[in-house]
């Protein structure tokens, strides 16, 4: 297929050839076309910063906002052992997610319960670029996380619920007014 073609010279060492796929795959593929999400979100986990940035940009070129492939593909970098692509991530996530798009909620939040600390991290800086201050959805399902079996899991989730809940929101007041009398002593000193 095209796409594959494509998507290898996307990792070619010369930026105007990368530029030139970018702008190429507007052309060559449909958009939303699950298989060429895939293929360009492989690169999104490139050992070469230069080839995750293309990926982002051709990622933009082969999927429109808020598509749910998409978001999943931008989504995979965050779990990397590697910080300079767990940033790619965090930028793509960005970048393909509708504001307060549940299914982007639901993936940032399950990270917050990963077993590495540069994958809660992640989450935790995508989280607020990604949904709207006082987003109920997002304050739910923070507060499912309190319940996490790890104490540093539970204490991302009381963090992220600081970042997503909004100074006047009258819900979120109520969730984190349960960390003081939630079981796990982590979440009670975090709230």
């Amino acid at each position: 297929r095209a796409i594959d073609i494509l998507g290898n010279v996307l990792e070619d060492a010369d930026f105007r050839v990368r530029r030139a796929v970018v702008h190429g795959l507007n052309e060559a593929v449909t958009r939303n076309d699950p298989y060429a999400i895939g293929v360009v979100g492989q690169r999104l986990e490139h050992e070469s910063f230069e080839v995750r940035k293309s990926a982002s940009y051709a990622m933009l070129s082969v999927a429109e906002k808020g598509d749910h492939n998409a978001v999943d593909e931008a989504c995979k970098p965050l779990d990397s052992d590697r910080p300079e692509v767990r940033r790619t991530g965090v930028r793509v996530v960005e970048l393909v997610a509708v504001t307060s798009q549940e299914r982007v909620i639901t993936e940032v939040c399950k990270r917050l319960t990963h077993d590495a600390i540069g994958t809660r991290k992640a989450a935790l800086k995508v989280l607020p670029l990604v949904v709207y201050p006082d987003d109920n959805r997002a304050i739910d399902e923070v507060r499912t996380k309190f319940d996490a079996a790890a104490p540093v899991a539970r204490r991302s989730a009381v963090e992220a619920m600081t970042l997503v809940a909004g100074r006047n929101s009258e819900h979120a007041v109520r969730v984190l007014t349960l960390c003081f009398e939630h079981e796990s002593i982590e979440v009670r000193e975090c709230g």
